[in-house]
C-alpha cells in the first residue's frame, strides 16, 4: 500500500513541477546550515546543465590539500551537520565495521558529516569518522566510497511542500537518501514523505 501511495505522490509531484526553476537555497555565511526555502517558491527539481557542468567545476583528489577528502579550501562554504531520519529517528552513520547505515543517535564522530557546498547548490556530504563521502549510483545503489566529487557523489538539498526536514537527492539518479523501518536506509525516488527528511 505504502509504494502505492508513493509512487502516486511522487507522479503528482512530478506533473505538478513541471517546467518550473528551483530557487536556490539560502547561503549560510556562519558555519551553520543554510535556512530553509520557502516550499510555496516553486517546485524542486535538480538544477538544468548538471551533472557535467558540476563536476567540470569541483576539485580533483591531486586539489585536495590533505587527501582525506577535506574540500574545504574549494568548496565555497562548509559545516559540520547531523543528519536524523524525521520519521525513524534514526541517524546516518557511517564506519569501516558496519558501512553506511542508519542506527540510533550515539552522538559519535560516525554520525558527524561535513557538508561541503558550492555557489550553484550541489553539495558534497563527507564522513568525519571514515573520511568517505555519500554516493549514489544505479551500479551500486547508497553507499559511501572515497572522496572523488565526481557527479554521484553530487547531492541537492531542498526542503518540499509542508516538511520539516531536509531532503537530498543525487546529481545523477535523481534519488534521494530514504529510511524507513520497512525497507532500511536506501536511495529511493522522490515523494517528499518523512522518510526522506533529515
Amino acid at each position: 500500500m505504502r509504494k502505492k501511495v508513493i509512487t502516486l505522490l511522487a507522479t503528482v509531484l512530478v506533473a505538478v513541477s513541471a517546467g518550473v526553476s528551483l530557487a536556490a537555497p539560502a547561503q549560510a555565511t556562519d558555519g551553520s546550515r543554510p535556512a530553509a526555502t520557502d516550499a510555496a517558491e516553486g517546485s524542486r527539481q535538480l538544477p538544468k546543465g548538471l551533472p557535467d557542468e558540476a563536476v567540470a567545476s569541483r576539485p580533483s583528489p591531486k586539489e585536495l590539500s590533505d587527501g582525506a577528502g577535506d574540500a574545504s579550501s574549494v568548496a565555497d562554504e562548509y559545516w559540520d551537520d547531523r543528519f536524523r531520519n524525521q520519521e525513524t529517528g534514526r541517524m546516518l552513520d557511517d564506519s569501516f565495521e558496519y558501512g553506511l547505515r542508519a542506527i540510533q543517535d550515539y552522538g559519535n564522530p560516525h554520525q558527524l558529516w561535513r557538508v561541503y557546498r558550492w555557489d550553484d547548490g550541489w553539495s558534497a556530504i563527507w564522513n568525519h569518522a571514515t573520511g568517505r563521502c555519500l554516493d549514489d549510483s544505479w551500479e551500486y545503489g547508497l553507499r559511501t566510497i572515497g572522496c572523488h566529487y565526481g557527479a554521484h557523489q553530487l547531492w541537492y538539498a531542498h526542503y518540499g511542500p509542508n516538511t520539516v526536514g531536509v531532503t537530498l537527492q543525487n546529481a545523477v539518479t535523481g534519488r534521494v537518501v530514504d529510511d524507513s523501518f520497512e525497507y532500511g536506509l536506501r536511495s529511493f525516488g522522490l515523494n517528499y514523505g518523512p522518510w526522506q527528511q533529515w
